[in-house]
């Protein structure tokens, strides 16, 4: 089967999408026949009794998704879709702690620093919700983004099912959009950041991967001094350590694998005052003490930078 691009799935009838997509994420998956077959099954399944007009729909959003520096609600059949895929994909999980997020949501708002190993991981941290804490946490969960998440024909399929707030990469970065100067990425930065403190107020959980990127061996790296500007005083912020994902959807690789994935939730910090760069750095220690030893940071690694 061909690779699709943006333009030919945009182009699609409702109904060859419907038939379509399943066979296409199937193709990505390194797995047996059985569980491939499962796969392709399960998504078929989340699409099957979709009206034509909502995949209509579906398919007039995807078509814009990610062209400006806003929010995205996830699409509802993309998020059924997409859940139905990394449920049928993944056949072991451990998650623990969710009772520190679900503490932290009752008290005030939540931001969460999560580790990032993989393209996948904002998919992979939605079904760990959704199996420990329930659709109701999961469908919190705003995901912070920069402009690749939208570009591949997967990963923007991937990202409708998902809560996203495109931003631009932090100008420290190298692989930073060229298009745009630096005073445009601070602007777009600080549109960013007021519109994540919105939708805190408003119950959501943003998502924020400290380290700007994934890592590149495994082992936590230092977080941006930046993301502090995300939490307002008063706000909560909750840990995440993920790991596994990085070989579920390993770095260079077009394929996803069946492998075990967990996900430590640790106790939340308060942002006491205006600076948050002291909640930030408490936090990192913490994912540093909740991950494995294969993804504790290196010694001598700065919480911050």
């Amino acid at each position: 089967m061909d690779e699709p691009t943006l333009t030919t799935i945009s182009r699609l009838a409702p109904r060859s999408l419907a038939q379509r997509v399943p066979a296409w994420l199937g193709q990505r998956v390194k797995v047996n026949a059985a569980q491939r077959k499962r796969i392709v099954a399960a998504v078929a399944a989340a699409l099957a009794d979709e009206p034509e007009s909502a995949i209509r729909s579906a398919l007039e959003s995807y078509a814009v998704l990610g062209d400006e520096f806003q929010f995205y609600p996830a699409l509802p059949l993309a998020a059924r879709a997409g859940r139905a895929f990394v449920a049928a994909l993944i056949s072991k999980w451990e998650v623990s702690g969710g009772e520190h997020l679900r503490q932290a949501a009752a008290r005030g708002p939540v931001f969460i620093l999560s580790s990032h190993l993989s393209y996948a991981d904002s998919q992979f941290t939605d079904a760990a919700l959704v199996a420990s804490l329930g659709v109701e946490f999961a469908d919190r969960l705003v995901f912070v983004a920069g402009p690749k998440v939208y570009e591949d024909p997967f990963r923007r399929m991937a990202a409708a099912g998902l809560n996203t707030l495109k931003t631009a990469q932090s100008a420290r970065l190298t692989h930073n959009d060229a298009q745009l100067s630096p005073l445009q990425v601070a602007r777009v930065a600080i549109a960013t950041v007021k519109r994540a403190r919105e939708l805190a107020e408003a119950g959501k959980f943003p998502l924020l991967y400290g380290e700007g990127s994934r890592s590149r061996d495994g082992r936590l790296t230092s977080f941006l001094r930046g993301v502090a500007r995300y939490p307002p005083a008063g706000a909560y912020l909750v840990p995440f350590a993920l790991s596994g994902t990085e070989r579920a959807f390993p770095m260079h690789q077009p394929y996803l694998f069946d492998t075990p994935i967990r996900l430590q939730i640790g106790p939340a910090v308060k942002v006491e005052g205006e600076n948050a760069l002291p909640a930030l750095e408490e936090v990192w220690h913490r994912i540093a003490a909740l991950s494995p030893p294969a993804y504790q940071p290196a010694a001598a690694t700065p919480p911050l930078r």
